[in-house]
C-alpha cells in the first residue's frame, strides 16, 4: 500500500519489487548493518540477530523496544490549549504518553508531530557513528539520558532502547 519510490540511484524500492517474500523480510532484517524503522512489529526482528534498529518517530513513548542496544527518537506532543509541546515528564505521567490512537489526542487538544525529516537524518548518522565507535556522550548527555530513565521507571514504565543523544540535546528543555 506504499507510494512507490521515485527511481534514484542505489536505491530499492524492496516494497514494490518481485524479490519482496516473507523469507526476504527475515534475510534482511538478520543481515542488514541497520534497521531503520518506526514502532512496527517487524522492528523486533532485526535485534533477535545482534542488528541495531534506530526506530523514529516513536510513539507512545512510555512504551518503549525493549531491546538497550536500539536507540529511538519519539514523536513530540503539541498542547494546543498551553501553545506549546508538551515535556517528557507531563508525557510520561499523563496519557499522552501511553496512547497511540488519535481519537485520544483529538479529544484532549493534542497533536502528534513527526520528527522532522532533518532530525531523522541526523538521528540515523549518530547511530553510525556510535557503531563505528565515534559518537561521545558529555556528563550533561549522562545526565539528560538518566533523568529521562528516572521518569519512565517513575511513571511505571521501564528502560529499554535509549533516546538518540543529538535529540535529546536539542530538545533538552522539554526534559
Amino acid at each position: 500500500s506504499m507510494t512507490p519510490l521515485p527511481p534514484r540511484s542505489k536505491t530499492i524500492d524492496y516494497a514494490h519489487s518481485k524479490e519482496k517474500s516473507e523469507l526476504m523480510d527475515i534475510l534482511l532484517c538478520a543481515m542488514c548493518r541497520l534497521f531503520i524503522g518506526t514502532n512496527s512489529g517487524l522492528s523486533l526482528v532485526p535485534p533477535v540477530f545482534g542488528v541495531t534498529c534506530a526506530l523514529t518517530n516513536w510513539a507512545p513513548i512510555a512504551i518503549p523496544q525493549w531491546y538497550s542496544t536500539d536507540m529511538y527518537i519519539p514523536k513530540l506532543i503539541f498542547s494546543r490549549e498551553r501553545q506549546r509541546f508538551l515535556t517528557f515528564d507531563e508525557m510520561f505521567r499523563g496519557h499522552a504518553g501511553w496512547k497511540q490512537f488519535s481519537r485520544f489526542f483529538d479529544e484532549a487538544g493534542l497533536e502528534v508531530v513527526d520528527n522532522a525529516p532533518e532530525d531523522i537524518a541526523e538521528f540515523v548518522g549518530e547511530v553510525l557513528d556510535t557503531q563505528d565507535g565515534r559518537e561521545s556522550w558529555s556528563s550533561a548527555d549522562h545526565a539528560r539520558r538518566t533523568r529521562l530513565e528516572t521518569l519512565a521507571v517513575e511513571s511505571g514504565s521501564y528502560v529499554g532502547a535509549r533516546m538518540g543523544r543529538r535529540f535529546m540535546d536539542k530538545y533538552s528543555h522539554l526534559i
